[in-house]
């Protein structure tokens, strides 16, 4: 089942499910996140180097390009919970492309990363704390047995600002 406004409200006021909660960021099945203020990017593909974070307040996503981005929010999905990432339509009708890496496991906690691409021949301007994608909610049959930071692998828990990858 997909939660509902009222549901997923009721949930992050009840167990500050997404901090800093905004009540405008509520959708009717969904809850929107905002962009945070700094982005990575691939330095040396073959050898997995990453740019150090780099803040903005505005920034030009050139065609082509790879960035890791982040949610201004922190999430933690309850054990009996676990939560879909999509873009915001209004940046794909731009050309912008979130590589689904957007399953979010119950017990997770940290902000999300996001993993952007450009498909569009020009530039698009990006501005930090806008809403560009949206958490939609699943209610899970039962709570889990093992949640995400208690499983073996669960590397990205409690993670902070654009994550790369682990490995």
């Amino acid at each position: 089942m997909i939660l509902p406004d009222a549901m997923i409200e009721r949930r992050i006021i009840d167990q500050m499910m997404i901090e800093p909660y905004n009540e405008r960021q509520l959708s009717p099945a969904s809850y929107d996140l905002a962009l945070g203020d700094s982005y990575r990017v691939p330095v040396s593909s073959t050898d997995g180097v990453w740019s150090e974070a780099i803040r903005f307040k505005k920034m030009l996503f050139m065609p082509g390009c790879f960035y890791l981005f982040y949610s201004l929010e922190t999430v933690r999905i309850p054990d009996d919970l676990t939560a879909m990432l999509f873009m915001k339509s209004t940046y794909c009708r731009k050309g912008l492309e979130h590589l689904h890496a957007c399953w979010i496991d119950p017990g997770f906690t940290g902000q999300v990363t996001f993993e952007f691409t450009s498909c569009w021949t020009d530039p698009i301007e990006l501005c930090a704390g806008e809403v560009i994608a949206q958490l939609v909610f699943q209610q899970m049959a039962a709570p889990c047995r093992n949640v995400y930071s208690t499983v073996n692998g669960h590397h990205y828990q409690g993670q902070t600002g654009p994550t790369v990858p682990w490995r």
